[in-house]
């Protein structure tokens, strides 16, 4: 239910923005102990991908979902010019939703260990990204 409201929510967002774009929210949680910090999975092109984004900041970190949990940019994403317009609008909509955000991951044992706990709940393939997570 929360995840069919939330991508209504979602696309009409990115419709009144005048944005058309192929993405599909598959997952949201805050990072507790990481003030205004969120999870946000989604589908792209075939591809799933988790932003990680604090609220009202400018850096984010994009990882592509697989084997790898390999860091890429909106620009690698979406393309150069669409890529900053993604990320803007993924910002504003997260923003406006932060308090509808029904689920947590604990991060006082540290961001990148909360990463980790995400990845490994949320990628079937049952990969270790440990390496490329401590190669921030």
């Amino acid at each position: 239910m929360y995840l069919r409201k939330i991508n209504e929510k979602w696309s009409a967002y990115a419709k009144a923005c005048g944005i058309e774009v192929s993405v599909r929210i598959t997952n949201t949680t805050k990072l507790s102990g990481c003030k205004g910090m969120y999870m946000a999975e989604f589908l792209h092109a075939g591809l799933r991908y988790h932003l990680y984004h604090e609220l009202g900041q400018a850096d984010y970190e994009l990882r592509i979902v697989d084997e790898s949990y390999a860091v890429t940019s909106f620009e690698a994403s979406f393309g150069c010019e669409d890529g900053q317009a993604i990320l803007r609008l993924i910002n504003a909509f997260m923003q406006n939703n932060y308090g509808g955000i029904h689920t947590s991951v604990d991060c006082s044992s540290g961001l990148a260990k909360a990463k980790l706990d995400i990845y490994r709940v949320r990628f079937a393939g049952g990969g270790s990204p440990s390496s490329a997570l401590n190669q921030q």
